[in-house]
């Protein structure tokens, strides 16, 4: 049976290279690990702005044994840099990792793995890269009650933070993990019910999610996005519109926009569908794109990848270990190829792919039945030399709540040989601007303490790298609210309820010459911001405010104000039903009064 079985095989792929014959040309598989006894599945692929290729995969050995390694492709060398689960015991099973890799060079791995003989409990493990040295592995979740979890995801930004998305298949529920940078994780989703293979992408802005959720009248597609900050909030979520659908991936264009491929099922056959860029765009099912030619029967993500002008989707057609073959379907100059056979793919499964940093080159990754990773690309990989991001300010300090500014000079970045510089991004404490010279007001801090900025400075290839220095950004600290009670307020037109406010100044602010105190109020009753209702009197330690409705909570907070303008955070606020609250300052050198 077996020498009949690959016989089969041989023939069906010598049709697949004479088919390939009238295709682009596509150069041979590359081995990057694999074709001695061992077991090989689940890849994942990251091309960064370096345009180097990682790959990771799960390897099972003879003995049960399994590892997450990590590799690198240069287009020359194939190099093993890391067994990344080298620090989970040898009573657990690794199983089903990803990469990410951003544009300086930090590399994130996600994992899951189980103790042998009780998979009833699922750990998601995570590791980090930071340039130099790898961080210990870090427990992102715990999942119970479950015997398996798949198509793990990973996205990182430029802040060295990472997002993972995971479907628990035993329970029928995705997970989302955010994993800020020396935070612990914290696993949420934004939507509850029945939900199935997500798929993540960030920027510095925003996370973007894409997953199957059970609707009516079926499954259907949903997209949500997310602040990328830790106590980031929900937009509304958008639905496709498309039903009987599988298995979404998500990925973002230059300009951030989302695009989203998926599968519509129909039982033993599945078509893919590509719906366009744009927020405005996901909802009208008008614009879909048919990508395959029916009978794919694949029940696997389709990875999508969009770099420039440039969209690539890659699919296998068949099982989990051997697949029939791996079909691509490729945009550039303003088309689609149609599906055409990936040649040279013997027995590929589970497929992943991702485009070189200027869109011109795909990358495919597969495993050749369960025993070897081939790495496929359209053309050579070449690294390519990346621009030198180098920034100046005229300061290293400035004051929150106050006139200072900060003016940051990117004139010194350097371009790639042949190359030349087109943009200069900057993220500043949750802020973003675009060019050269950039100048931050103090209204524009969204922080304090020790605040990073980064310089992203792209070129005209599409390549891009990144540089990080610490700003220091100080602040007034906020007196303490030590009661708020019912008074009466008497006027000549009115007598009415009124609450009263009092606080005790705070014994940090000694070196700093205090001239009042700001109070500010917010409805609690909606989403509102704290807004200013006035002034305390000179040397007053409370403020009364008589105009608040009779019907309505409300939450107080009071700023100190210096004899320069500048005005505290609302590190601490207050409400009639839970009393101060205290919300810790991210400047950890100076305590607050607790």
């Amino acid at each position: 049976m077996k020498a009949s079985r690959f016989s089969t095989a041989a023939i069906f792929f010598s049709l697949i290279f004479l088919a390939a014959a009238s295709l682009p040309a596509w150069r041979a598989p590359v081995l990057i690990a694999g074709n001695d006894g061992k077991v090989y599945e689940r890849p994942g692929v990251c091309v960064p702005a370096s345009g180097e290729v990682y790959i990771t995969f799960q390897v099972r050995t003879l003995d049960m044994q399994s590892n997450i390694p990590l590799y690198k492709y240069d287009g020359e060398t194939v190099t093993r840099l890391k067994i990344v689960s080298d620090e989970s015991p040898a009573s657990r099973s690794t199983y089903f990792p990803n990469v990410a890799v951003s544009e300086a060079g930090e590399i994130h791995v996600a994992w899951a793995e189980y103790t042998k003989g009780a998979q009833g409990t699922q750990y998601i493990k995570y590791r980090f890269f930071d340039g130099e040295k790898w961080h210990p592995a870090e427990l992102l979740a715990t999942v119970t009650q479950s015997n398996f979890c798949e198509d793990l995801r990973i996205a990182c930004d430029g802040e060295r933070n990472a997002f993972v998305v995971f479907y628990d298949s035993t329970n029928g529920r995705c997970h989302f993990i955010s994993k800020y940078y020396g935070q612990a994780a914290k696993d949420s989703f934004p939507m509850s019910g029945r939900s199935k293979h997500a798929d993540v992408a960030c920027d510095d802005d925003y996370v973007y999610l894409a997953w199957q959720h059970q609707l009516t009248p079926d499954y259907g597609i949903l997209y949500q996005k997310r602040e990328n900050k830790p106590d980031g909030s929900w937009l509304p979520a958008i639905n496709l519109n498309t039903y009987y659908t599988q298995r979404p991936s998500l990925a973002l264009d230059d300009g951030r926009n989302p695009h989203i491929a998926f599968w519509r099922d129909y039982g033993n056959t599945r078509d893919l569908y590509y719906r366009p860029g744009g927020e405005a765009n996901l909802g009208n099912a008008t614009l879909n794109k048919m990508l395959s030619v029916p009978p794919p029967r694949s029940y696997h993500f389709a990875d999508l990848s969009v770099r420039g002008d440039s969209r690539f989707v890659s699919w296998q057609v068949g099982d989990t270990r051997g697949g029939e073959a791996a079909y691509y379907n490729w945009y550039r100059n303003n088309a689609w190829s149609g599906q055409a056979l990936l040649p040279g793919a013997a027995l590929p499964a589970l497929v992943v792919s991702d485009l070189s940093p200027d869109g011109a080159n795909p990358i495919v990754v597969y495993p050749s039945g369960d025993k070897a990773i081939y790495l496929v690309s359209h053309e050579k990989v070449i690294p390519g030399a990346l621009p030198v991001p180098a920034f100046s300010s005229d300061r290293s300090e400035l004051f929150w709540g106050g006139s200072d500014t900060i003016s940051f000079d990117a004139s010194a970045s350097t371009p790639a040989p042949g190359a030349a510089l087109s943009r200069y991004l900057w993220q500043f404490g949750g802020t973003a601007k675009e060019g050269m010279k950039v100048t931050y007001t103090s209204a524009e801090i969204k922080e304090y303490g020790d605040v990073q900025v980064t310089l992203t400075v792209q070129d005209d290839r599409n390549a891009r790298a990144s540089l990080r220095q610490t700003v220091r950004v100080t602040a007034l600290y906020t007196p303490e609210i030590t009661s708020l009670r019912e008074v009466h307020v008497r006027t000549a037109i009115f007598d009415r309820l009124g609450t009263e406010i009092r606080w005790q100044p705070n014994p940090r602010n000694d070196g700093y010459a205090i001239s009042g105190y700001r109070v500010y109020r917010r409805d609690d009753s909606g989403n509102g911001e704290f807004t200013v209702i006035g002034d305390a009197k000179p040397g007053a330690l409370f403020f009364v405010d008589a105009t608040r409705l009779q019907d309505r909570s409300y939450s107080y907070g009071v700023a100190a104000v210096d004899d320069q303008g500048r005005v505290s955070p609302l590190d601490h606020v207050a409400d009639a039903a839970s009393g101060s609250r205290f919300a810790p300052r991210r400047d950890d050198s100076r305590p607050d009064i607790q």
